[in-house]
């Protein structure tokens, strides 16, 4: 099974396919831009095969199926703008087939019901169409208007009638038409073109009207006037005569190839001349250039139309225009960033890291351990004498044996016999302790040495 994405068709195309037991149907979708007429054929066929034209959800919008090797045609005279596909049914036995599309698209011109070729604008899904005046390089001070196509078949195309509901629309202020540049009233931003070019006024940058989504609108340029005056005279001839964007494809003394042109093949910005294309426009392109937003159009490019030898966007000013318009539509502004996005995030520190802990000192630690002494060892034990040793027992006595018993003391009587005392004798020995608990020998004097009886 062959499953072929076309895309837009804009153009004839011609596949040689082929059918059969293994793959019984072959696919080729397609989508549309704007409605237009297509044509779909199956020639060639070496046995039977059906063709099926199907909507975006699979259902059969039309068919052909002959019952024999005849070719197969589908013409559809209005195909509306969407997404289709075309499928190639095998019916009996092994089928080659030579696929052949023919389109002609063409937005249907609400106007007359003939096809418009270029010079309309479609409003996009928001409904939101941005304006921006950015060059004003001629002469004259007129208006820019742009009123709905919806609705305008009723009227024939450059008439009177035509003319006043265009600018009935322009200047009802709602989503039929806008007057959106008044060039008595505001400045462009640029000034790319003649010397003596009046730009006076103030720049307003991008103004917003609301549409209708979906809709489709021209433009309308009063070059010398007021969309006012149009309305009160739709006759009005002379550099008020009302000039318009759209392109048929029987021009008439209304709609002529070339009066506005796409000056960078984006749908986004276009020039309109302020004179008349069929009546010797100097073809200079700087009269009123315009930047739409929230809106696409389609219109000749610039490089086919303009006259080499006036060709402005090789100047200095020319090419600052230039890049202005390649810019982002202002109408959502750029420089906004995603506010889910932190503007500048690198000088924060994440919270869950101390900002600079390198002075703080680990808690568990003590801040200066190295003069504490182990609590379980004395301070300074040298001059203290192990207590389990008399400091210095050699000087004394047994006590069990008398120092030196005098001999006259009596064995059984107490010590002190004070008259009898021999001089001889250490003078007081009874403070000696108990010889197993030395008590603090330091202040004792040596026990061998008498004191001074």
């Amino acid at each position: 099974m062959s499953d072929l994405d076309i895309g837009v068709l804009n153009s004839n195309q011609n596949y040689a396919g082929f059918v059969g037991n293994s793959d019984p149907f072959d696919l080729y979708k397609f989508s549309l831009n704007s409605p237009g007429k297509v044509g779909v054929s199956l020639n060639g066929l070496s046995a039977n095969a059906d063709l099926e034209v199907l909507d975006n959800r699979g259902g059969v919008l039309y068919n052909y199926a002959n019952g024999d090797l005849s070719d197969e045609v589908i013409a559809i005279d209005n195909l509306a703008a969407g997404d289709y596909t075309i499928r190639v049914k095998q019916i009996s036995g092994e089928a080659k087939y030579d696929l052949n599309l023919t389109v002609e698209n063409k937005q249907v011109d609400p106007i007359t019901g003939l096809k418009v070729e270029s010079g309309y604008f479609t409003v996009g899904e928001t409904g939101q169409v941005g304006v921006d005046f950015i060059n004003d390089g001629g002469g004259y001070k007129g208006e820019l208007a742009i009123f709905s196509l919806d609705g305008m078949d009723q009227f024939v195309p450059g008439s009177e009638e035509f003319i006043k509901e265009a600018a009935n629309r322009s200047q009802s202020n709602s989503n039929l038409g806008y007057v959106v540049i008044s060039d008595p009233n505001e400045a462009a931003k640029f000034n790319v073109g003649l010397a003596n070019a009046d730009n006076d006024g103030e720049y307003k940058g991008v103004k917003t009207f609301a549409m209708t989504p979906g809709d489709t609108f021209g433009v309308m340029l009063v070059p010398n006037g007021k969309v006012q005056e149009v309305f009160d005279n739709p006759n009005i001839g002379g550099a008020k005569r009302p000039l318009f964007s759209l392109v048929t494809a029987n021009p008439n003394e209304a709609f002529h190839v070339g009066q506005i042109a796409d000056i960078n093949g984006t749908g986004s910005a276009f020039a309109i001349e302020d004179l008349r294309v069929d009546t010797g426009t100097d073809k200079d392109y700087n009269d009123v250039i315009f930047r739409l937003s929230g809106a696409t159009g389609k219109a000749v490019n610039l490089d086919e139309v303009i006259d080499p030898a006036k060709d402005w966007r090789d100047s200095k000013l020319g090419k600052d225009l230039i890049d202005y318009v390649k810019a982002e539509s202002p109408v959502t502004p750029p420089p906004v960033i995603d506010p889910g996005t932190p503007v500048t995030p690198p000088p924060v520190v994440d919270p869950g890291t101390p900002v600079t802990p390198p002075p703080v000192v680990d808690p568990g630690t003590p801040v200066n351990p190295p003069p504490v002494v182990d609590p379980g060892t004395p301070v300074t034990p040298p001059p203290v004498v192990d207590p389990g040793t008399p400091v210095t027992p050699p000087p004394v006595v047994d006590p069990g044996t008398p120092v030196t018993p005098p001999p006259v003391v009596d064995p059984g009587t107490p010590v002190n016999p004070p008259p009898v005392v021999d001089p001889g004798t250490p003078v007081t020995p009874p403070p000696v302790v108990d010889p197993g608990t030395p008590v603090t020998p330091p202040p004792v004097v040596d026990p061998g040495t008498p004191v001074t009886p």
